[in-house]
């Protein structure tokens, strides 16, 4: 496990389908993402990441 400094970072959503949500801006290939328990995290503070390996980055972005 490594441990991360957490950083808030805004973002603008695009449209959303099969309970996912396309990311326009603020993003870059290979920033990862809280997908549960965000509410409990403070930008500066420090998190241990599971063991998950990270999801692919598409080859192309759905357009909104």
């Amino acid at each position: 496990h490594a441990l991360f400094k957490l950083t808030r970072t805004p973002i603008t959503t695009g449209k959303r389908f099969n309970n996912k949500v396309v990311v326009l801006t603020g993003l870059k290939a290979g920033d990862r993402v809280a997908a549960a328990g965000q509410h409990k995290l403070q930008d500066g503070g420090m998190a241990v990441l599971s063991d998950l390996p990270p999801l692919p980055t598409p080859a192309t972005a759905p357009t909104n």
